[in-house]
C-alpha cells in the first residue's frame, strides 16, 4: 500500500474506531426488509393512481443518511438517503394497497403526493403531507407519528420498531378522513385509465 493511501486510510480508520468507542447503537433500516401492514381503509385506494416525486427532508434533527434517538445514542441509517428509504417504503405500502404509483409520468388526473420530513427521531416522526391537483395544492396537513423503540434493545428490535413507525405513518395518512376525501375527489380515474 502506498504512503498516500495510508495517509487517507489511517484518518478514516481512526474516525471509525473513535465512533465505535464512543458507544451507541447502529441500526440499518432497509426498504427491502420493510413489510407493509395496511389499515382496513387502504382498500378505498385500490386501483387509484398516485404521482409521487421524491420526498424532501427538512428536518434539523437528521442528516442525509441518518436519524437518531433524541439522546443520539442510537443511529438509524437508510440508504441511499433517509428520504429515499421512506419514499420506497411508502411506494411498497401503496402498491400493496393496490394503488398505481408513478414517480414520473402517469395519468394527468393522478393526485400528486408531496411529503416533507420536518422532524424524525425514533420517538417521533413529523411529516408535512400535501396533495396537488396538477399544480394547485388542494390538501396540506402535518402528521406526528409516535415511535416505540424498546429501551436497551438490540439492533434487530430497534429495526422492527422503526418499521412499525413507518407503517404507522402510512396508516395515519390513509385513515385521515380529509386526506381520503380530497384524494378521491382529485383522482377521478377509476383504475382502468392508463396514461
Amino acid at each position: 500500500m502506498s504512503r498516500a493511501s495510508m495517509n487517507v486510510l489511517l484518518p478514516l480508520l481512526a474516525g471509525c474506531l473513535a465512533a465505535s468507542c464512543a458507544g451507541g447503537t447502529y441500526v440499518w433500516v432497509s426498504q427491502d426488509r420493510f413489510v407493509a401492514e395496511l389499515p382496513q381503509e387502504a382498500g378505498d385506494y385500490r386501483g387509484k393512481p398516485i404521482f409521487m416525486p421524491g420526498f424532501e427532508n427538512r428536518a434539523d434533527d437528521t442528516s442525509m443518511f441518518y436519524y437518531y434517538s433524541p439522546d443520539r445514542t442510537v443511529k438509524y441509517e437508510g440508504a441511499p438517503s433517509i428520504q429515499s428509504y421512506l419514499w420506497y417504503c411508502f411506494e411498497k405500502a401503496f402498491r400493496k394497497a393496490g394503488m398505481r404509483v408513478y414517480s414520473e409520468g402517469g395519468p394527468v388526473y393522478a393526485p400528486e403526493l408531496q411529503l416533507r420530513i420536518l422532524s424524525w427521531t425514533d420517538r417521533e416522526m413529523v411529516l408535512e403531507v400535501a396533495l396537488l391537483r396538477e399544480t394547485e395544492e388542494v390538501f396540506s396537513d402535518k402528521f406526528a407519528i409516535p415511535g416505540d423503540p424498546p429501551q436497551g434493545a438490540q439492533p434487530a428490535e430497534l429495526e422492527a420498531a422503526a418499521y412499525r413507525m413507518v407503517n404507522a405513518a402510512v396508516s395515519e395518512i390513509l385513515r385521515d378522513r380529509r386526506f381520503s376525501e380530497v384524494f378521491q375527489a382529485v383522482g377521478r380515474g377509476n383504475g382502468d385509465d392508463e396514461p
